[in-house]
């Protein structure tokens, strides 16, 4: 029998998440990217990854805020909290800081939760590049179970496509390497319309492709997973493997930065491959 075909390594590199929950700031994360370019790139660890809600102004170091005041544009799309990622400010977005990643032979890419923001829904913002606005191509019955930022997308509509495309291409021109698409198989059933549209999305800017996945969440009955091999190579069906930093006792994440420290003895493990993220590299 011939061996079967070899497959790429995930990617793997270090997230925001694990050490600083959602609240990682400029300062912090360089520091953490420093360490993991001078010790880690023989392994093959050259990814560091922002992780969830760097458009939250007061995101806290556990749980989420409801309601939070996202920072978007005037289409809806996230963009960073100036307090936490002052180079950003002006419109620059993360160019500044993916600059600064690569400038240490890494790669750098941000977190985002599927669908769209709430408060882009509620001033129904227009939706880049189309006649629609957020109301009308929201699927507000389509909810995170863990996380209130977002509706999921009504798939059926015309400007659904649009939303992801426009927010794809402001990632590659800030010079995004990598994408952590959250959330995208849930519920599992519809995980597939998620998953082609993320694709779509991803592939005229020739630098990623999504996985298809679920956060920590049993699968319910459903179509096998062979459905959605055509739509990505790699399934990822378990939560991230967090490091523990030891900086206390019992070595609990984020004692480091409570304490006025920069954890960067102890980069988190194997979130770059996140829930529901995207392979970096080209698309064939």
């Amino acid at each position: 029998m011939a061996p079967p075909p070899r497959r790429l390594p995930p990617p793997m590199g270090w997230n925001s998440r694990d050490c600083y929950g959602p609240t990682v700031t400029e300062q912090e994360a360089p520091a953490d990217a420093e360490f993991m370019a001078r010790r880690l790139p023989p392994y093959g660890w050259d990814t560091v990854v922002v992780d969830i809600q760097w458009y939250e102004p007061t995101a806290r170091a556990h749980g989420y805020n409801p309601d939070a005041p996202l920072v978007l544009d005037a289409y809806g799309r996230q963009l960073p909290a100036p307090n936490r990622f002052p180079s950003t400010a002006g419109g620059s977005g993360f160019a500044p800081p993916a600059r600064r990643v690569h400038e240490l032979g890494l790669r750098f890419g941000p977190h985002i939760m599927r669908g769209i923001p709430r408060r882009a829904v509620a001033a129904r913002l227009p939706v880049h590049g189309t006649a629609f606005t957020a109301d009308e191509i929201a699927d507000t019955a389509s909810v995170c179970p863990w996380n209130t930022d977002n509706y999921g997308l009504d798939h059926g509509h015309p400007g659904a496509q649009a939303c992801y495309d426009s927010q794809v291409a402001r990632f590659a021109a800030w010079g995004v390497d990598f994408v952590e698409a959250d959330d995208m198989m849930f519920p599992y059933r519809t995980g597939d319309r998620r998953l082609r549209a993320g694709r779509r999305a991803l592939r005229p800017a020739g630098r990623a492709e999504p996985l298809p996945g679920h956060r920590r969440l049993p699968r319910p009955p459903g179509p096998p997973a062979g459905a959605r091999h055509h739509v990505a190579r790699l399934r990822r069906p378990v939560g991230p493997l967090g490091g523990r930093c030891p900086d206390g006792p019992g070595g609990r994440p984020g004692r480091a930065r409570r304490a006025g420290r920069t954890p960067t003895r102890c980069p988190s493990a194997g979130s770059a491959s996140a829930p529901n993220a995207a392979r970096t590299g080209p698309v064939p």
